[in-house]
């Protein structure tokens, strides 16, 4: 909730906004971020359960785009709040891709013990990838290829048996 300065409190005078609202909300980023967490859903919530790994994913990946293009709407010369609001989306597009592969797991999709950390992270870490090189969102055919054509094949690849190095080397 914002905070009106009453006459009597000090306020500054670039913005407006007073000593309260800076006590909830130390930056301009951090206020304007939180605007956004009202009228944009934020991605801390439960990931939707699609019942398959592949669109988990992609609503992950999606709530993660939507999230970083509520930043357009807002001028933002020095790029703070782009910044700010790709760095909270990826942190929590960790967390929720966690629980869309231990649902995944559950469900026999997918063998979490012998996925790495790396392939795991790998969606959200393109995705951030791409939001940082320049685009503030990207469009829906993007993020199928990130599911479709780098993590669903490395995923797969995983849980097969890997093969020893003694069977290369008696080839």
């Amino acid at each position: 909730m914002l905070v009106c300065a009453s006459p009597g409190q000090n306020t500054d005078t670039r913005t407006g906004l007073s000593a309260i609202t800076y006590r909830r909300w130390p930056s301009r980023t951090q206020l304007l971020a939180a605007a956004i967490d009202r009228r944009v859903a934020p991605l801390g919530v439960q990931p939707i359960d699609t019942g398959g790994l592949r669109e988990d994913v992609i609503a992950v990946l999606t709530a993660m785009n939507s999230r970083c293009r509520a930043a357009e709407i807002v001028p933002d010369p020095g790029g703070d709040l782009t910044a700010y609001l790709r760095r909270q989306a990826a942190a929590e597009g960790f967390e929720q891709m966690n629980l869309v592969l231990h649902r995944a797991h559950q469900r026999g999709e997918i063998d979490t013990r012998s996925l790495s950390t790396q392939v795991g992270r790998l969606p959200v870490n393109v995705l951030h990838s791409e939001l940082c090189l320049g685009a503030t969102s990207v469009p829906a055919r993007l993020i199928a290829e990130i599911v479709d054509e780098v993590f669903l094949p490395l995923a797969q690849i995983t849980r097969c048996e890997r093969p020893s190095r003694a069977s290369f080397a008696s080839s």
